[in-house]
C-alpha cells in the first residue's frame, strides 16, 4: 500500500510540497490561516513523478489560494478521488467481439485529488485538483449524449501493458455480447461515480464493471463487483461511490459503435 495518502503534521510557517505526476502542490500552515499553491507542468519527463511531502521553499510563480484556519490543527493529507465527469477510454484500435462471447479490458481511469486539513470531525477539505489537464469530450449524440472526459491511457487486454503508478486507477472491465452481431468497440464509457477506489500494492483499483450487450439497441446493461477486483486481492477500501449503484443492473450508453462514429463525421 502507498503512503503517500499519509497525515502529515506541519508546524506554523512550515512549507511542504507534492509532486504527483504532473501536479506541483505545496503548503503552509501559518497562524490563523492555511496558503496553497500548484501548478500543471507539461512534458512527459513528468509522468511518473512521486514526492511525498518534501521540505520547500515558495514558489515564485503559481497559483496562490489562501484559506482562513479557525481551528488549531496542524494535520493535512492528500486523498484520492475520482474525476467528476465519466472517462471515456479508448482501446488504441477498434476491437470486435464476435456474437455470443466475451472480452476483458483494463481501463485507466485518471485520479484527482482532495487536500484535506484536520482529523476526525474537524477535518476539511480545501481544495480538489486535477493531478493533469483532461480534454473534455462528448460521448454518444449531439441531441442524447454527456459531457466526459477523455483517458490519458488506452483501454488494454492486459493489464502490465500498463505501468504501474498510483497516478490513475486501473478499471477492470468485462463486456459480454449476447447479441447474434459482432459487437465493435471503439469508445468505452465509465461511469466513474459508481466506482470504489482500492489501493493496492503497487497501483490504485476500481472494482470490476461487467458489461452486458442484450439486443443491438445502443443501450447496455451495467452491473458492478463489490469488494477486491480478481486482479488484486489485498488492496485497501479508499474511496466509497460517490453515487452507489442500484442492484438491479444500469442501463447506460457504454460504447460508440464504429457505425455511429463514421456517421458523424
Amino acid at each position: 500500500m502507498s503512503f503517500f495518502w499519509e497525515t502529515v503534521t506541519m508546524p506554523y510557517g512550515e512549507m511542504r510540497r507534492w509532486e504527483i505526476s504532473f501536479l506541483d502542490l505545496r503548503v503552509q500552515r501559518r497562524e490563523g490561516e492555511w496558503r496553497i499553491w500548484h501548478e500543471t507542468q507539461s512534458g512527459s519527463e513528468c509522468e511518473d513523478r512521486f514526492l511525498f511531502a518534501e521540505a520547500c521553499s515558495e514558489p515564485e510563480t503559481a497559483n496562490t489560494m489562501r484559506f482562513v484556519a479557525n481551528s488549531e490543527e496542524l494535520e493535512c493529507r492528500v486523498e484520492p478521488r475520482f474525476p467528476d465527469r465519466p472517462i471515456v477510454s479508448y482501446p488504441g484500435s477498434p476491437v470486435i467481439v464476435p456474437p455470443r462471447s466475451k472480452a476483458s479490458f483494463v481501463c485507466g481511469i485518471p485520479i484527482w485529488i482532495d487536500l484535506i486539513v484536520g482529523n476526525g470531525e474537524s477535518s476539511m477539505m480545501l481544495a480538489t485538483l486535477p493531478l493533469r489537464q483532461l480534454s473534455k469530450t462528448w460521448f454518444g449524440s449531439p441531441q442524447d449524449g454527456e459531457a466526459c472526459y477523455s483517458a490519458s491511457t488506452e483501454a488494454v487486454r492486459d493489464h502490465n501493458e500498463l505501468a504501474s503508478n498510483k497516478h490513475r486507477a486501473l478499471c477492470p472491465l468485462t463486456v459480454t455480447n449476447k447479441t447474434s452481431a459482432p459487437l465493435p468497440i471503439e469508445r468505452i464509457c465509465v461511469h466513474v461515480e459508481h466506482l470504489q477506489l482500492l489501493d493496492g500494492e503497487e497501483n490504485l483499483w476500481t472494482h470490476e464493471v461487467f458489461v452486458r450487450k442484450a439486443s443491438e439497441h445502443d443501450t447496455s446493461q451495467v452491473s458492478y463487483g463489490s469488494g477486491n477486483p480478481g486482479l488484486e486481492r489485498n488492496a485497501i477500501l479508499k474511496l466509497s461511490p460517490r453515487v452507489v449503484p442500484p442492484q438491479k443492473r444500469l442501463i447506460l450508453k457504454t460504447f460508440n459503435h464504429l457505425k455511429t462514429v463514421l456517421g458523424n463525421q
